[in-house]
């Protein structure tokens, strides 16, 4: 399923800075995936907008890809294994975490 696919990849963008880069580049790093072309564009365009907005209010990204692969994930959602939605819900907190310095984890 290419949903699953484009989850798989979002959550490895959310982690890894050099990836979102290559594919913010380099489409091609996409080519072999199991992916839609609508799927790769919104990635693509994520990545070259920054994953940051889609952690943003929907009014703050509206028009744009990520707004875009956040509705397309979300509709997606109920066919999504378990394990790449708790893949791509901790990716995305913990980019959170990062942005606004909070601890996750953490004991006091």
């Amino acid at each position: 399923m290419s949903a699953e696919t484009t989850a798989k990849v979002l959550t490895r963008m959310l982690e890894n800075k050099p990836f979102r880069t290559q594919v913010a580049n380099d489409p091609q790093a996409l080519a072999q995936l199991d992916l839609t072309d609508e799927e790769r564009n919104m990635l693509v365009g994520t990545a070259k907008e920054g994953v940051d907005k889609l952690l943003q209010p929907a009014s703050a990204g509206a028009g744009s890809s990520a707004e875009a692969l956040s509705k397309y994930l979300g509709t997606c959602r109920v066919g999504l294994s378990s394990q790449v939605k708790s893949d791509l819900t901790k990716a995305a907190l913990e980019r959170v975490a990062r942005k606004t310095g909070m601890l996750i984890g953490h004991s006091c």
